[in-house]
This record gives structure tokens, sequence and C-alpha cells, in this order.
């Protein structure tokens, strides 16, 4: 808040706010030759400063003739910034990579096990799949409008990842995480969407608590804001922050061959003959701050920002 000075009865002060805005959402605040930053100077009885499009700041600054004035401000930019960010797809996923050999083993055995004996059930298809270079953990998903906000995700992800190194080693070079029987999740196993690998009990424990470490640091930044803490449901009903640990084995969202992209497919067999099988165990090195979309030509997986090392 800014400081003035009273003369002769007339109330000088000034105050003030700064902003820490993306570039990314300035054209939402200046709007078509200026529109929306007038309306809110005019509706607010305040002066708005957006840095110039060649500007490298991210401070958008308000004064105004009282706190009320600025705080309103405030409030209108902030929600026009909310509403910009609703909009924008996911451009980062917080990933735990399962491209160990033991799960490339255990998923190829899967794999020809369910064409040899389920590929008359309604709905198969081979490109269900998911390719076993690509097989992951997600946590939680990002939208990451600048480099600047991505390499803010990257710090946060690699000083949890390095606070909680001694609790997750436990004398191995890493994470130790096994996946241990397939589940689905809605009401009917004949008409399933997504068919995943468990996360074992064993895993589990060590993993969560990282997990709900990264959640709570990073939707303190606003990288992850409330909003999508309540979209991706990381809170839990007692309000403790956390995810439902799973690897996607098989999807509808993957099909090919002219079908429905979201057509079911009947996993009861599957699910009959996987629902207590090990599917391997491996030492997980790091975490990836990964990029939704392109892969790593020279992996098959998910390009990485940034890798979190789970070792010292």
């Amino acid at each position: 808040m800014g400081t003035g000075r009273k003369d002769e009865g007339v109330d000088c002060r000034v105050f003030s706010k700064t902003m820490a805005i993306s570039p990314h959402f300035y054209k939402f605040l200046i709007g078509k030759k200026g529109s929306t930053k007038d309306r809110l100077q005019s509706d607010t009885g305040t002066n708005i400063v957006v840095p110039g499009p060649r500007s490298q700041s991210n401070q958008v600054e308000i004064t105004g003739p009282s706190q009320d004035a600025v705080d309103s401000a405030a409030t209108r930019i902030q929600m026009l910034v909310d509403s910009a960010l609703e909009s924008m797809p996911y451009t980062h996923f917080v990933s735990v990579p399962l491209v160990h050999a033991a799960f490339a083993t255990e998923l190829g055995k899967l794999i020809s096990n369910v064409k040899e004996n389920f590929a008359s059930a309604q709905g198969f298809d081979e490109s269900l799949f998911v390719s076993p270079k690509k097989l992951h953990l997600t946590l939680f998903m990002l939208k990451l409008p600048s480099p600047d906000a991505v390499r803010r995700a990257s710090n946060i992800l690699n000083g949890v990842c390095a606070a909680h190194c001694a609790d997750l080693q436990k004398g191995t070079p890493g994470l130790s995480l096994g996946l241990h029987g397939l589940e689905y999740m809605n009401d009917d196993p004949s008409e399933v969407d997504v068919l995943f690998a468990r996360v074992s009990p064993a895993s589990e424990n060590p993993l969560a608590k990282l997990c709900e470490a990264l959640i709570k640091t990073f939707a303190a930044s606003e990288l992850l804001p409330e909003s999508e803490v309540e979209r991706q449901r990381l809170r839990r009903p007692d309000g403790s922050l956390g995810v439902k640990l799973h690897a996607t084995v098989m999807s509808s969202k993957y099909r090919r061959n002219g079908g429905p992209q979201r057509q079911p497919f009947d996993a009861s067999g599957i699910l009959a003959s996987y629902k207590d099988v090990p599917l391997g165990q491996a030492d997980i090195p790091a975490l990836h701050l990964s990029v939704l979309g392109p892969v790593d030509a020279s992996t098959g997986y998910y390009t990485a920002a940034s890798r979190a090392q789970l070792r010292k």
C-alpha cells in the first residue's frame, strides 16, 4: 500500500498494489484496443499499468485513491486471469516414468495373453493398449503458460523431491515401486473405458507422502489453483491431499481403426485373470515434469521439461 499526505483537508494518499501475472495473460487484461483495461480503470477509479509487449516483467501495477478501489481492481484482474486459465489446455504433467525393463516385460506378457485369450471380447481392439515405452503414473496435470512458469514448476519439483529423497530411498537407488493387479474406474466391468494397474501397497505409502507434498507446494505457488485441485480430485473427503495412484494399461481413448474414440470394451475376463497378478517391480530414479503431447524420439517417452532425481 502506498502512502501520501493530506493537504488542507484533502486526502492525497495514493494506494497501490503489484500483482505477479504471466505475460501470457496480458492480452486478456488489455482487450481489443485497450477496451478491457479502460473499462477496469473506469469502473474502479484506478490506474492499471500492464508491461509492454517487449518487457520481460510479470508485474502489473495498480494505483488508486483508496484501498477498496485497488482491491476491487485486483479482484477483477484475478477473475480475468482465472477465466483465461480455465479455458487454457493442459500443457504439462508430473509423471512417474515406468519404463524399466521389469515393467515392459510384464506388460508385454499381459498384452500377448489378452490378444490370445480375449480378442473376441466386445469392443476389444489391439490399439487400446498403452505403449510400454509410455507406461507411467500421472500425479497431476498443469497449465503452464510461459517459460517462466515452466521454470518455476521445475524448481518446485526438484526442491520437493530433494527434500523427500531420504524418506524414499530406504537403501535403494531411488523410489522402489511395484505394480500389482488390474482395476477399472466405472461400475460395469463389461463397459470399461480405462483399465489400470494398481501400485502395490508397499510402494504406495512413501509415494503418497511425496504426492501430498508436491500438491501442497504447487498449490501454494498458484501453479496448481484450487479449482484444479478440485477438478482433478486431489483433495480427499477428509480434506487431505493425494492422488489415486494408477498406471493406465488400456484405454478407449487410444482406440483407432475407425471406432468411436470412447467406445468402451468388455474387460470382465481380463480383470478375472489379472485381479491379483504382480506386474513388475523396479527402482524409479526420477520424477518428470512431462510435456503433454510430444515424445522424446530417443526413448519414446514423453519429452521431459525437467527431471527431479529421487536419489542422492
